[in-house]
């Protein structure tokens, strides 16, 4: 795997044609230099993949909550179920006295 560099000079003297056909034939006369090519190509596509990968996750970890945000909400959250545990600790006493009235009202009607 030799690469072959064409000198400044010749490849102004030659111009920008002349030097992209001399090293076509070049290419077609050693074949490792396809090779080469392929490996780079691969190489470049690689990197990109791998480029557009991170801009991706990190977007991602940009939209992620940080932790001070994160607990803002659990406070949030513990407030909101301790209201609740609040409001069924009312009901449940409430449903009870109800319970209590309809039977006495029972044995009222039964017994009395």
């Amino acid at each position: 795997m030799a690469v072959i560099t064409i000198p400044r000079a010749l490849s102004d003297k030659l111009g920008e044609e002349a030097t992209d056909a001399l090293v076509d034939v070049i290419n077609k006369i050693e074949p490792d230099n396809g090779k080469i090519k392929a490996e780079l190509t691969k190489e470049l596509v690689t990197r990109d993949i791998f480029d557009e990968r991170m801009k991706s996750l990190e977007s991602k970890i940009e939209s992620f909550v940080t932790k001070a945000e994160f607990l803002e909400e659990s406070g949030k959250t513990n407030e909101r179920i301790t209201r609740v545990e609040g409001e069924l600790k009312l009901m449940r006493w409430m449903m009870g006295i109800i319970i209590a009235g309809v039977v006495s009202l029972i044995m009222k009607a039964f017994f009395m």
